[in-house]
């Protein structure tokens, strides 16, 4: 079982960048690389780096997710946008991704103020659509430098009754 921590250091916030760094071409995200650095640094300054320790101390998955959206420009502070997680491909399976989703929820709960939703972006695909529609509305598809993404909202209730139920 992964130990999720936010990275509040120095040294932890290197350790994640490194390993994202390490799996850049495998993130599965449809942005350019300057825009995975800047929503890093988003994260980073909002405690918002989350990283995925195995028993040995070694960064397995990240979580990148910072106070605001990209819908109004992150103006408003009552939400959350996911900008990526990411899991190394030996702990994909089996009850880590829900184990990211339930470290998600924390984070939130540990924030100044209770979120009113968690937004974030996916590539218009019908199987990704299929996998988010369990735990977030899709709200709207919007052309983006990067190409077409949908856009889905959910709260931190949905996100706990799926990792409830998943247990």
């Amino acid at each position: 079982m992964l130990n999720w921590r936010v990275a509040d250091t120095q040294p932890l916030q290197e350790e994640g960048v490194r390993f994202l760094c390490r799996h850049a071409d495998k993130l599965g995200v449809p942005y350019n690389w300057s825009t995975i650095v800047h929503s890093l640094y988003a994260a980073m300054r909002d405690d918002g780096l989350l990283l995925a320790m195995d028993g040995a101390g070694n960064v397995r998955g990240a979580i990148a997710c910072a106070l605001g959206t990209g819908e109004d420009n992150y103006a408003d502070r009552g939400r959350m946008e996911v900008h990526l997680l990411y899991l190394d491909e030996n702990v994909r399976s089996g009850r880590e991704p829900v184990g990211a989703i339930a470290a998600l929820v924390e984070r939130e709960l540990e924030w100044p103020r209770l979120l009113e939703a968690i937004g974030f972006y996916a590539a218009p695909e019908e199987r990704l659509r299929n996998l988010f529609g369990k735990i977030a509305d899709l709200d709207h598809t919007r052309e983006h430098r990067c190409g077409p993404l949908d856009f889905y909202w959910t709260t931190t209730a949905r996100l706990r009754a799926f990792v409830g139920c998943a247990k």
